[in-house]
């Protein structure tokens, strides 16, 4: 412990979602109109600005509050002063991130409770990412997402309350660390330490800066789960459908300890991987069904033929390095390196002219 003499703290120990989802379950409950008197006014109000957040609404009373029905975290039911029903799901998260379209399927399995009355709240605690909250917010519709960010406002006013004082007290440490992370902008040493949050912290900001500087605003990130390698993916294109296959053409930066990569990487796999949900990746991309290289000898020869026709018109293409036989899968095909120091947005602005030769070689496959 940091400090010996501090009050010991329940949330210190209970760190995991469902001692979470236990306490909001504790904090929304305060939302019950039994609340709304002298006594407990600063609760229910408090627990009301939740679900007037979500809804938009203000004159929504509590009715219910479950857990893990239908394996959803939470679910509100609530009502308004007519009597209809509404509904409220709560993904409630501290690292992870929505996975396998799991919040649609909630959705579906209420119907029967709200009709078309229902609302999300994804409530995460851990790092949320811009990325994370783009692909949210244009999956589903009806969705509030509090994220650290948020949630650090929210609390900052909450109510004087001994579980309130102990929960923020922990979360306040968290969220300046996350602070902390986006604050440092010296990525050979994020890169070299590994630490997942401080990584997914820097190559959310990059990845923005991306957007926001360069030609490249499809880019998004992900961590490669078996060497935690981190990626943004500038551009990506699958092929056409040969003989069953496809071929997934893709340019990234991958950062690799002191320095870091502009790589065109090209995977073979099956064409229903394009439709395939069991994805890697912060983003929800990935292959997970591509061909290793000791497969080749069973794939249709021109398959082989067209990767090879474009690894080759690539290589002419720039003045870049070929990598080609120090990849044990034998999937990249050339790559410009650079050092950390120098802004990343510049460097990809500068390797524009030869990005876009690159593009036209695949997007004329």
């Amino acid at each position: 412990m940091s400090n010996d003499n501090a009050e010991p703290n329940i949330f210190h120990f209970a760190t995991k979602e469902l001692s979470q989802d236990a306490f909001l379950c504790w904090l929304l409950s305060w939302a019950n109109k039994n609340y709304n008197q002298t006594e407990t006014k600063d609760f229910y109000n408090f627990a009301q600005i939740f679900i007037q957040k979500t809804t938009g609404r203000n004159d929504l009373s509590l009715q219910k509050i479950s857990r893990q029905e239908k394996h959803i975290d939470i679910l509100l039911e609530l009502t308004d002063t007519k009597g209809n029903l509404y509904a409220i799901v709560i993904e409630d998260k501290v690292l992870t991130q929505e996975h396998d379209q799991q919040i649609e399927r909630y959705v579906k399995e209420i119907k029967n409770i709200a009709s078309d009355n229902i609302y999300i709240m994804y409530f995460k605690t851990g790092f949320t990412s811009e990325q994370e909250k783009r692909r949210l917010y244009n999956a589903y519709k009806n969705i509030y997402i509090c994220g650290h960010d948020e949630i650090y406002r929210l609390f900052e006013k909450h109510p004087n309350h001994y579980l309130f004082n102990q929960w923020f007290s922990k979360y306040s440490k968290d969220y300046e660390q996350i602070e902390e992370y986006l604050k440092n902008s010296d990525y050979a040493n994020v890169f070299t330490n590994k630490n997942e949050c401080e990584m997914a912290c820097a190559l959310d900001k990059i990845t923005s800066n991306i957007i926001n500087n360069t030609k490249f605003q499809k880019s998004y990130w992900y961590i490669v789960d078996q060497g935690h390698t981190p990626h943004i993916c500038l551009y990506e294109k699958y092929s056409k459908n040969i003989d069953g296959f496809t071929i997934h053409n893709a340019i990234y930066l991958m950062f690799r300890g002191k320095s870091y990569n502009i790589s065109v990487k090209q995977h073979i796999c099956e064409l229903d991987a394009l439709t395939c949900k069991d994805f890697t990746g912060s983003s929800g991309k990935g292959i997970k069904s591509r061909i290793r290289i000791k497969d080749y000898d069973k794939l249709p020869q021109n398959l082989i033929l067209t990767k090879e026709n474009m690894r080759n018109s690539i290589e002419r293409a720039t003045d870049w390095q070929v990598k080609r036989k120090s990849d044990k899968d034998n999937l990249m095909i050339i790559q410009k390196s650079f050092l950390y120091g120098e802004d990343i947005s510049h460097n990809i602005i500068k390797e524009t002219p030869n990005i876009e030769k690159i593009i036209q070689i695949i997007e004329n496959l």
